[in-house]
């Protein structure tokens, strides 16, 4: 009977060992895996963003900028330009109850240069009065373009529904230096940082 006992302890031992080992494969596997697909996933995100960086981006003439309720006509300019674009793929009216949340980037580092921070909206299906109305109402404090006729993305042939893509910056020939928002990271700011010296030593 002893010898029984401690063979079936052996035996439930040498299970719970075997089930210690396939739940630790089934952990590394799990890891790996997961890691894989993160590697894949950045380096896609890398290659989409470099894709990105090699297009001129083109601002139109005629668009309208609603500033503290006032609207007028935009004057364009040289600048380099952080820009802020809400496309018609994107919810417009849900986008325009929320530009508060780009607020902080009308107060980035960077005087050592004079670039614009513009935040281009173009109406969705329920067109540009709708669209109008809603920026008025925000009573957002900094001016907002309004592109009513969609010529932004027509003039460009991005998507940028893409939250990846829907904030960057310019230098004054339009070619992308910076992509991202600066106020989500530490990490992203620092980037900006960076593009923005780039962009004072290169003037």
């Amino acid at each position: 009977m002893i010898i029984l006992g401690v063979t079936i302890n052996n035996f439930y031992l040498s299970l719970l060992l075997i089930m210690k080992r396939l739940f630790l494969l089934l952990i590394l596997s799990v890891l790996c895996v997961v890691s894989c697909k993160e590697y894949i996933m950045r380096k896609s995100i890398s290659k989409a963003v470099l894709e990105f960086e090699s297009y001129t981006i083109r601002i139109p003439s005629d668009v309208i900028v609603i500033d503290n309720g006032r609207v007028h006509t935009y004057s364009p300019n040289t600048r380099p330009k952080l820009l802020v674009v809400i496309d018609h793929e994107m919810c417009t009216e849900c986008q325009i109850s929320h530009l508060s949340l780009y607020e902080n980037l009308f107060s980035l580092p960077g005087a050592e240069i004079d670039y614009d921070v513009m935040i281009i909206v173009e109406p969705d299906d329920n067109g540009p009065l709708e669209a109008l109305s809603s920026i008025i109402k925000t009573r957002f404090p900094h001016p907002v373009l309004l592109d009513a006729d969609r010529q932004f993305s027509s003039s460009n042939t991005i998507s940028f529904g893409s939250f990846r893509f829907n904030v960057f910056m310019i230098d004054k020939n339009g070619k992308p230096v910076f992509v991202g928002n600066p106020t989500l990271t530490d990490a992203m700011m620092s980037s900006f940082t960076e593009a923005v010296s780039l962009l004072s030593s290169a003037q």
